[in-house]
């Protein structure tokens, strides 16, 4: 959606997975992804072709992408401006207050909106418009569903990332890159959803929960050869 949240997860998984997957393996010598080394100058020259790319993010609709987020300099420049953060800073200080007064069990899956406006004292709440969602998962998960709920989502989390990250260390090249871009797009997501909502979308969600079944199968097929 090349919203900031979107740009700064994708910039954070490249990084991490990059460092993991040519940083030297313990108790080994060679570098992952050693070979070939055209692969990776294919990909580097893919992406800077990409980006002078023209966007074509003209308004269309009554939904149409904001100006500030129409390419990566303004909606970096965005975060600066006076009321950049569009008032999450103080939806996410309200929601805070939500989970001191339910901590285990939360609200309610799906009831932050329903709770949210006794929190905010008409700080964003008005007669026309409330919001809908604190644009954190894990502070949405942490309200809704409470401590237990956050606990067995941040398990799974790191289940998955440390499966992703094994597989990047395996000999078999092609279970690499698969593992490296699934990783990518699993951390990218989860980054980009602690500021929006990707989870409401279809295809990142798709993503995000059929990665880590990909990663399963892969670790069962290196498991049997």
């Amino acid at each position: 959606t090349r919203t900031r949240g979107a740009w700064l997860g994708l910039a954070i998984a490249l990084l991490l997975v990059g460092f993991w997957a040519y940083w030297p393996a313990r108790q080994k010598t060679e570098r992952v992804f050693h070979k070939p080394k055209w692969q990776v100058i294919a990909i580097c020259a893919l992406l800077i072709t990409l980006a002078f790319l023209p966007s074509g993010l003209a308004k269309q609709g009554p939904q149409s992408i904001n100006e500030k987020k129409t390419t990566v300099t303004t909606a970096i420049n965005s975060i600066l401006q006076k009321g950049g953060d569009r008032g999450r800073l103080r939806t996410w200080r309200n929601t805070l207050q939500m989970i001191q007064e339910r901590p285990t069990l939360g609200v309610g899956l799906g009831n932050w909106s329903v709770y949210y406006p006794h929190y905010d004292q008409g700080e964003l709440v008005t007669f026309q418009v409330s919001p809908e969602r604190p644009h954190n998962t894990l502070l949405a998960l942490f309200s809704e569903i409470g401590f237990i709920g956050l606990i067995c989502f941040l398990w799974f989390w790191v289940a998955t990332v440390k499966m992703g990250y094994q597989l990047i260390q395996s000999s078999d090249c092609s279970r690499r890159w698969i593992a490296a871009a699934g990783l990518t797009s699993f951390i990218a997501i989860t980054i980009h959803s602690m500021f929006s909502f990707p989870f409401e979308r279809a295809t990142p969600t798709v993503f995000f929960w059929l990665i880590p079944g990909l990663f399963v199968v892969l670790q069962n097929q290196t498991r049997l050869h």
